[in-house]
């Protein structure tokens, strides 16, 4: 997780240079909603991989639901980001989608972990 927190960083950090060179000058206004995502991203991949290790410990049902519910949460959040601050707001309300998702999903897998602790004693 850290090696891929560190790619979207620098990834992040690269959008400002990248954009102009590879899409046009046209497209330096994209640059923040890029990196907002970009940097997103980490949450993403984190929401991703507590879903898996829930699913492998038979979690399939919650990472089912969790799924559903925070889908049509991201479109609300983006919607409603959207109309507050245009494509920059839309973006802010996706990464909130997909902080709200890892954390939901890393304190059921945390949950997991402390109370199979307590039965193996």
């Amino acid at each position: 997780m850290a090696a891929m927190s560190i790619l979207y960083v620098g990834v992040a950090l690269a959008v400002p240079w990248a954009v102009p060179l590879l899409l046009g000058n046209q497209y330096v206004p994209s640059v923040p909603v890029i990196q907002v995502v970009v940097v997103g991203l980490v949450f993403a991949a984190l929401a991703s991989v507590a879903a898996a290790i829930l699913q492998g410990i038979g979690q399939t049902r919650y990472v089912a639901g969790a799924a559903v519910t925070m889908s049509l949460a991201c479109i609300v959040l983006v919607a409603v980001g959207s109309v507050a601050g245009g494509a920059l707001g839309a973006a802010w309300g996706l990464i909130l989608s997909f902080a709200i998702q890892a954390i939901a999903l890393t304190i059921r897998l945390a949950v997991h972990v402390v109370r199979s602790a307590r039965y193996e004693h």
